[in-house]
This record gives structure tokens, sequence and C-alpha cells, in this order.
């Protein structure tokens, strides 16, 4: 709810209220029915949609929030492929580059740089290839690895 009028919600995605995931019942729920997926259906990973919402606070986007520590420390979750969309409307909502390990993240820049190098735009070259090593100024400064880098290739034919 919105500390300031408690009558209308926050809303960090733009699609209307968002999942108050500090609520210690309400992150459970998530975590149990991630690992329902993960153990009795077998999925091997989740894409989350404008994550950052995910771990939001009334301060905005925070990194050492319960729903990400959680996903870190959790003997199943920790295992399988978290993938976020690293951007939502909320304030401080592009997060591209931000997210722990073992989180991996959509890699908007490689869709902009992309869409250029197929229109031959010059001096794209360079930079393509640094996004197609895995995008090392996003991603190694906390330790991850090229695979952080979701890259989306066909994303990058379709904004051309």
């Amino acid at each position: 709810m919105r500390p300031e009028n408690p009558r209308f919600y926050l809303d960090f995605t733009g699609t209307g209220n968002t999942f108050n995931l500090l609520n210690p019942r309400t992150l459970q729920l998530v975590t149990d029915s991630l690992r329902y997926w993960v153990e009795d259906m077998h999925v091997d990973g989740f894409r989350f949609d404008l994550a950052p919402a995910s771990c939001a606070n009334r301060e905005g986007v925070n990194m050492l929030h319960p729903f990400l520590q959680v996903t870190q420390q959790d003997p199943i979750l920790s295992q399988v492929k978290l993938i976020a969309e690293p951007w939502d409307v909320g304030e401080g909502g592009y997060q591209v580059g931000n997210f722990p390990a073992p989180w991996s993240e959509w890699n908007g820049k490689i869709s902009r740089c992309g869409s250029q190098f197929l229109k031959g735009d010059e001096g794209r070259i360079g930079e393509m290839g640094y996004r197609l090593a895995g995008s090392p100024d996003l991603y190694q400064h906390n330790g991850r690895r090229p695979y952080a880098s979701i890259n989306f290739v066909t994303r990058m034919m379709v904004s051309r």
C-alpha cells in the first residue's frame, strides 16, 4: 500500500499492484510454489518478467531483498536457472548487471547493439563482439560468468 495514501497500491510494474514479497507468508507462498514446479513438475528454471519489482520496497530496488536471498540460499532454487528481465517502471527499475549470482539477466544492450550492427551502422563490430562475449562490463564486476548475459538474437532481427 502507498504510505501516503493506503487506499492505493504501490505499482512497480505498470500493470497494477505489486506482490509484496516482504511479507513472510507471501514470500513462503512464492518460494514453495517455485519449489513445487522444480521438484514435482521438473521445471529447470524460471524467467521473471519485471524482476526488479520482486525485490523492491518502498525505497526502491533492494539487491539484499529477502526474495533474492532465498533464491541464493535455498538448496533447490539456487540450482535452477533464474532469469531476470532486469527492468520495470518503478524508481531505479533499470537493474541490468546488478542481480546477484545465480541469476542471469536479459541483456538489452546486445539487442540495441545487434540491431545497429545488422543495419550496418558504422563502428558497431567491436561492441557487437564485446556483447557476444557476455558483456563483461555488465556482469564480471560481481563475479558472474558470461552466461549471466541472456542474449536474444531474434529480438535484434525484429527491431532492425
